[in-house]
C-alpha cells in the first residue's frame, strides 16, 4: 500500500467512525451547497439581464434561466441546516439572525419564490416588457433576505 493510500485510508476510516467528522463535513457540504446556488441563481440573473438589453430578447432562454432561478429559491430553506451558521467556522456570510428568526427568514424566502414564481410566468409569456417589470420586483426580493440575512463582504 502506498503511502497516499494509507493517507486516504486512514482519513476515510476516522471519518466513518468519528461523529463530529461527519457531521462537520454535512456541514461543509450544506454550505458548500448554498454558496453553489446563489453563486449560479446570480448566473440566471445575469443571463436574464443581459438578454434584456438586447434589441431583441431570446424569451426562450429568459424563460429557461427564470425556470433556474425559481428553482433555487424552493431550494433556499434546505441550504440552511442548524449548524451550518457562523459557528460552524466555515467561511459563510449567512448571520446567525437566520436560526435565532425563523419565521422571519421563511417569510423573506417565502417572497422571494413568489416572485421568481412571477417571474418564471411572465417569462414564458414572452412579453418582454412584463419580464424586464419582473426581473425588478423578483431582484428587490433578494433584499428580504439580503439584508438582515447576510453579512457584508469582508
Amino acid at each position: 500500500m502506498s503511502e497516499m493510500t494509507s493517507v486516504v485510508s486512514i482519513a476515510l476510516v476516522m471519518a466513518l467512525t468519528a461523529g463530529g467528522a461527519v457531521a462537520a463535513t454535512s456541514v461543509e457540504k450544506a454550505v458548500a451547497l448554498r454558496q453553489s446556488g446563489y453563486k449560479e441563481t446570480g448566473k440566471s440573473f445575469k443571463a436574464i439581464n443581459d438578454e434584456l438589453k438586447k434589441d431583441a430578447p431570446r424569451t426562450k432562454l429568459i424563460a429557461a434561466e427564470a425556470k433556474k432561478v425559481h428553482g433555487f429559491s424552493l431550494a433556499i430553506p434546505k441550504w440552511f441546516p442548524k449548524g451550518s451558521g457562523p459557528e460552524s467556522g466555515l467561511k459563510t456570510r449567512a448571520k446567525s439572525d437566520i436560526w435565532a428568526e425563523p419565521a422571519k427568514f421563511a417569510e423573506a424566502t417565502k417572497a422571494f419564490q413568489v416572485e421568481s414564481q412571477k417571474l418564471r410566468v411572465a417569462a414564458r409569456k414572452g412579453d418582454v416588457e412584463a419580464i424586464k417589470l419582473q426581473v425588478k420586483a423578483t431582484g428587490g426580493s433578494c433584499g428580504g433576505c439580503h439584508k438582515p440575512f447576510r453579512a457584508e463582504e469582508k
